[in-house]
């Protein structure tokens, strides 16, 4: 038999628009994997039991409920503070500067998050080196450092300075903070230069103004030997199995390099209490040829379910609930189809 009446099949991809209420731009949601309508109704019926059956003598819907779940692929900084339900991403400030971090235990074979003074883990350049007890900083003490002799010239003396003792030489002041670091003194050919063991990374430092560190009645701790860095940009260091890094609750202070970061790249998670705004959803077919929009005055959004792989791009999926707009005329928008033919009906 022959189809009868208006036939339009679609095969469609999605594109949707939101704009947050306020003085806010539209915004591109970006590549949208699937959209799901939800339309549910409640209804009321009236019952004739006359003859002891109950027969359906009416029905009325009495509610409509609609909402849309977006598969959304781009994870940009905006989608997520709504994947989160947090405002708006707001400026990350961090200072490229010297900074120090104790701790009350260390764990031998265990890791160390450095953190900054609201205990928020940190980003880091370079670690300079580790110590417990008194130590002695020799402030502005490195004035240069000669890199294919392993030399540092000192403005005070270390004569006194032994072979095998670990010197911390500061980040603060260094041209190249790859140069940062705890070094192992071999020697000290005159008493305002002194040899070390291990090379440095970085390039020569000339006229510079940088503190020393020396254990006097502390211990400075020997990289690789009883620390090593386990990740600069997670802000972690390993406390060597087996080092002489003793696990106590003995303080440990750190010296590092803090990273350098701007732009808008926090969020804080549930810091809103509703998200609200417009809607459209484009649906187009036929190579662009056909669109179908459905505009919404008036939704909540809510976060749903997400999929972080690396076996296919991730995404995650918000909700926006339909709600009356009372202002507008159609309260709950439209739908129009606002390009391509309108379905032949013969």
């Amino acid at each position: 038999m022959p189809i009868s009446g208006s036939q339009d099949f679609w095969v469609v991809g999605s594109r949707a628009y939101f704009k947050k209420s306020g003085l806010n731009p539209w915004r591109d949601l970006g590549i949208i994997q699937t959209v799901s309508p939800n339309i549910t109704t409640e209804s009321i019926e009236l019952e004739d039991p006359d003859g002891g059956l109950k027969t359906t003598a009416d029905k009325q819907v009495t509610k409509i409920a609609e909402n849309y779940d977006l598969t959304l692929s781009n994870l940009s900084m905006k989608n997520l503070s709504m994947m989160f339900l947090g405002e708006d991403p707001t400026t990350l400030s961090v200072t490229a500067a010297e900074k120090t971090f104790v701790s009350s235990l260390t764990y031998k074979g265990e890791l160390l998050q450095l953190t900054d003074s609201s205990s928020e883990p940190i980003r880091l350049t370079q670690i300079a080196g580790v110590y417990t007890g008194t130590v002695t900083t020799g402030t502005g003490d490195c004035t240069a450092i000669d890199v294919s002799t392993g030399r540092i010239t000192t403005a005070s003396s270390y004569a006194s300075s032994s072979a095998g003792d670990q010197i911390i030489v500061h980040p603060d002041g260094l041209a190249d903070k790859r140069n940062a670091g705890t070094y192992t003194i071999v020697g000290t050919p005159s008493a305002t230069v002194i040899s070390v063991s291990e090379p440095f990374l970085g390039a020569d430092e000339t006229a510079v103004t940088v503190d020393l560190t020396i254990a006097n009645a502390g211990t400075v701790y020997k990289t690789t030997t009883d620390w090593t860095p386990y990740s600069h940009d997670r802000g972690l260091l390993s406390f060597v199995d087996g080092g002489a890094m003793a696990a106590s609750s003995t303080a440990v202070t750190v010296i590092y390099w803090q990273y350098a970061i701007s732009g808008d790249r926090l969020i804080i998670p549930q810091s809103a209490s509703s998200i609200e705004g417009e809607l459209r959803v484009i649906f187009s077919r036929d190579t662009f040829g056909s669109e179908t929009e459905r505009y919404i005055p008036k939704v909540k959004v809510q976060p749903g379910a997400a999929s972080f792989s690396t076996d296919d791009y991730s995404n995650f999926v918000l909700n926006f609930e339909v709600t009356s707009d009372t202002t507008k005329t159609n309260q709950v928008g439209h739908m129009k189809h606002y390009k391509g033919a309108i379905p032949s009906s013969s």
